[in-house]
């Protein structure tokens, strides 16, 4: 009767010991053992070997409570959580990110130049008739090809301008003098506070603060010093983007910090989420 098995490794017949190699049609030459000799010496699908604490040199850093008694495991530095803040004040404070700064920054002079335009609306408008019948003469001229000279722009008032700056002087320091906070400020989710302390600034700290800031609008009004003053107020908002504190020059004259409405000193611990 002709074996038909598949070839394979199969007992050996003569042998129990032994494997033996069926190639499909009879048995080949090819013997191996059945059991692999100090197969129960193997180290293999074992766990590594844990060197002995005592024979590691001293100050080896591991992480307090990871390892288990009597075994070592190697040391990782922890991973800083998600949303650790980056900018704080000496106390612990959160500053306040830049573009929370510029929000507010616009919202207050919206609502001061709308004040401001409703108070002068008599001058500012009839400066706004004269601007755009300039502007379409402007036009006709460039249209019809004439070579006629072009006239020069009817110039700003200064009754809106004035108003801006007196509104805003008002506005600003008594608002930041009273809670730390403008409109502005309240919307951006920021505030003002001392250097030394996390009180509101006092009413010279504020004036002095706007007056800094102010600086570049009040020589701007100088056509000698218009474009220093436009450099100085440049200078003056991007100062917090680089600045350790994120201070604007206004900040470091008046000795202010701008941090989060919700941030106070030492809590910056507990909002590390």
């Amino acid at each position: 009767m002709n074996d038909v098995r598949p070839s394979g490794w199969y007992d050996d017949p003569n042998d129990p010991n032994l494997l033996h190699y069926w190639d499909g049609v009879s048995w080949s030459g090819r013997t191996m053992p059945k059991i692999k000799p100090n197969l129960d010496q193997s180290s293999i699908g074992s766990p590594p070997p844990q060197p002995d604490p005592a024979q590691l040199p001293p100050g080896y850093p591991q992480q307090p409570g990871q390892p288990q008694q009597g075994q070592w495991a190697p040391y990782a530095p922890p991973i800083a959580q998600a949303g650790t803040p980056k900018r704080l004040t000496p106390d612990g404070a959160v500053l306040a990110g830049w573009w929370k700064r510029a929000l507010g920054y616009i919202i207050d002079n919206l609502l001061v130049s709308a004040v401001a335009v409703a108070i002068t609306w008599s001058s500012f408008n009839a400066w706004l008739s004269k601007y755009q019948t300039w502007f379409q003469d402007t036009m006709d001229q460039a249209s019809s090809g004439s070579s006629a000279t072009v006239a020069d722009p009817p110039g700003i008032p200064w009754q809106p301008f004035a108003a801006i700056l007196i509104i805003s002087a008002v506005y600003e320091i008594s608002l930041v003098a009273w809670r730390g906070q403008t409109l502005g400020h309240m919307a951006a989710g920021i505030r003002v506070r001392r250097l030394d302390s996390d009180r509101a600034p006092d009413v010279a700290s504020s004036a002095v603060r706007w007056v800094v800031k102010q600086a570049g609008s009040l020589v701007g009004a100088l056509p000698v010093l218009a474009f220093f003053g436009s450099l100085f107020q440049l200078l003056n908002y991007l100062f917090p983007l680089w600045d350790k504190f994120s201070q604007a020059l206004h900040d470091k004259a008046a000795r202010t910090y701008i941090v989060r409405h919700d941030s106070h000193p030492g809590e910056h611990q507990a909002k590390t989420w």
